[in-house]
């Protein structure tokens, strides 16, 4: 099988352990830069609250101003704190149990990963969370959140029919949506982002609450090929050379 694998909140913990001090940090910047807050700490704990239910911490940020009455021209000050902060200047922890099933499915099955952001600071990430980048065959890091069209590339690079594709993501409608657009199998992690509304459920097939248990997904549905001959072939999965 081949294996796609987000990065963020799926192999990396972003929301628990990166994003609340960088939120920190960008709250902080702002009040250097002239926001007016009467007490930090409890700024502190809204934007915080604020970003448990909100989709990106853009969204958490702009949710903030707003609750404050404050003007949104601090926004691109806190994203650039946000998104554009190297590695090196914070903690970087990976989901616990990534390392050792990246190990363990390199051995049976072609991994890749195809992630968003920037990819300076996306393999920084990956390095300073002991990712091995050798261990996947390829790796994508798409500078817009469309992922369709390094899925399609996959697809297309390896000999396997869309049933022996897995995708595994925290956010349904960027990491599955297009997944299962193209007819591969997708599994929601639900965690850090993945834990709120992040798409239509019609978009999954699986869902798991601790990576470890991807390999009984993996497992299920090598048993599945084997009991159920697919009867698809790589022609009629034509959709995949469309859009």
């Amino acid at each position: 099988m081949l294996i796609i694998f987000d990065l963020d909140d799926t192999l990396v913990d972003t929301s628990a352990v990166t994003t609340p001090y960088l939120l920190k940090k960008a709250l902080e910047k702002m009040i250097e830069n002239g926001l007016q807050i009467p007490d930090f700490d409890n700024a502190l704990h809204l934007l915080y609250t604020l970003n448990q239910s909100a989709l990106s911490a853009k969204e958490a940020l702009q949710n903030f101003l707003e609750a404050q009455n404050k003007t949104l021209h601090f926004l691109p000050l806190a994203e650039k704190i946000v998104y554009e902060s190297t590695p090196s200047a914070y903690q970087t922890q990976v989901v616990e149990g990534a390392l050792e099933l990246l190990k363990e499915f390199s051995y049976k099955h072609q991994l890749a990963l195809v992630t968003f952001g920037k990819e300076e600071i996306q393999r920084e990430k990956m390095a300073k969370a002991k990712i091995d980048p050798a261990l996947f065959s390829k790796i994508f890091i798409c500078p817009e959140k469309n992922k369709k069209p390094y899925y399609k590339t996959l697809f297309n690079s390896f000999d396997y029919l869309p049933s022996d594709i897995v995708v595994c993501g925290d956010r349904i409608n960027i990491d599955l949506t297009p997944a299962k657009e193209l007819g591969f199998n997708t599994v929601h992690f639900r965690y850090g982002r993945g834990t709120g509304f992040t798409g239509l459920k019609r978009d999954v097939d699986y869902t798991i609450s601790s990576l470890c248990e991807l390999r009984e997904v993996v497992e299920f549905l090598a048993l599945k090929k084997i009991l159920v001959p697919d009867p698809e072939t790589r022609y009629n999965a034509g959709i995949l050379d469309t859009n």
